[in-house]
């Protein structure tokens, strides 16, 4: 599973984007027909209309890299989301407010395109962040479990088998389940040390067991009968 950060904000009062979002065919750079300047010390334009406050985030999952990139056409590509830089442009502070959005996907194929389609949104992508999430690798029950990644969707949960330590033995296969959020859950069986050797929970290990810290010590006991 991928996941996408994005951070937004709503472009300043000052940026102008010249854009014409009535035409379908529009999706880039619009250039307006020369008009001659008149003595006059500006412009004014009439009918203006807002611009939108939306943009679109798609993906193309591929299985090899090619030298030329899928072609721009919105059938090529899947949408994830339609994306908003979030409520209100500016807070109490007149400073501009930065929205984080996070979206995630299941990959199906070795690689992955991602596009972002502008139709005349007024906002600024800050950043852009893609990984993914997995669940450390942690030593439980004297078993040890790799980094293992989470599923291709946030409600698969991954089964990871694990391994005894060293100079330990299993008493029933270890298990243990890796949840979306990166996160393990439910732990099942385990090893335990092998003869001769004693277990050190802090450290997690199984140290072999010294004359002087055997807990079974043998003595000469003289046994004369009762009458």
């Amino acid at each position: 599973m991928l996941l996408l950060s994005l951070q937004l904000g709503f472009c300043s009062g000052d940026q102008v984007i010249l854009l014409d979002t009535t035409r379908e065919a529009t999706l880039e750079w619009t250039r307006y027909p020369y008009g001659p300047q008149a003595q006059t010390p500006g412009v004014f334009i009439r009918n203006a209309l807002s611009c939108k406050e939306t943009f679109s985030l798609l993906y193309y999952e591929f299985d090899a890299a090619t030298r030329e990139p899928p072609p721009w056409q919105t059938d090529s590509y899947k949408l994830i989301a339609r994306i908003a830089a979030g409520e209100g442009r500016f807070n109490q502070n007149s400073d501009v407010d930065i929205n984080t959005e996070v979206k995630s996907i299941a990959v199906t194929k070795k690689g992955v395109y991602f596009a972002f389609r502008d139709q005349g949104a007024c906002i600024s992508v800050l950043a852009v962040k893609v990984y993914y999430i997995t669940c450390p690798a942690v030593t439980e029950n004297f078993a040890h479990f790799n980094e293992t990644p989470t599923g291709r969707e946030i409600t698969i949960i991954e089964k990871q088998n694990g391994t005894c330590i060293e100079n330990a033995e299993p008493y029933e296969s270890p298990t243990y389940l890796c949840k979306g959020d990166g996160k393990w859950t439910i732990l099942t069986g385990g090893c335990r040390c092998k003869a001769g050797y004693e277990p050190d929970n802090v450290n997690k290990t199984c140290n072999e067991t010294s004359a002087r810290s055997s807990k079974y010590k043998i003595f000469k006991v003289n046994v004369e009968p009762v009458y």
